[in-house]
């Protein structure tokens, strides 16, 4: 485990283990056992670890998680997370919600429950209307493309706290 040290990576996956020390699945499964019993690994998540060395991970936002869980696929924080980052939602929502190209569904991690939800449309628009967080290393929507995704999605806009989503004319937005 010293050797992680070297990599300088907070974040990884059973996958990384495996090419960094060259050893098999089996090994480095049996590796992770021991070193989580003895704190030098937290689990993340289903395959997802977490140096404890480097446990200042543990009071970020679950966001972080999202590259490592989702990797080739494009994923912006979106919906009812994303308008309460914003203000626009004075509920703080029990999951973090996230949009993206690949399927759906909900995984909890050490610092919260995350849901995907999947999109389709033209990503080239969609990523002109968000913006990228390098702390978290991911795209987050502006009020707009949440606004529109959780109007797509035919949930809980009821909870938006202002009346301005009403004045969209998502017809504007249709393709994205």
């Amino acid at each position: 485990m010293r050797h992680m040290e070297a990599y300088d990576k907070a974040i990884f996956m059973v996958s990384d283990l495996s090419v960094w020390f060259k050893a098999s699945l089996n090994t480095i499964e049996q590796a992770i056992k021991r070193h989580i019993a003895s704190g030098l690994i937290i689990r993340a998540a289903r395959g997802l670890y977490i140096s404890g060395i480097n446990s200042g991970i543990l009071g970020k936002s679950p966001l972080v998680f999202v590259p490592y869980l989702r990797p080739g696929d494009y994923s912006y924080e979106s919906y009812e997370s994303r308008l309460s980052d914003l203000g626009l939602i004075s509920q703080i929502p029990s999951v973090t919600t996230v949009a993206t190209t690949g399927k759906s569904g909900k995984i909890h991690t050490v610092l919260g429950d995350i849901r995907f939800t999947h999109i389709s449309g033209e990503m080239a628009r969609r990523f002109a209307w968000t913006e990228f967080d390098y702390s978290l290393k991911m795209p987050l929507a502006n009020e707009e493309l949440a606004l529109y995704d959780l109007h797509c999605a035919k949930r809980n806009l009821e909870l938006v706290e202002s009346d301005a989503w009403k004045e969209y004319k998502w017809s504007e937005y249709a393709g994205l």
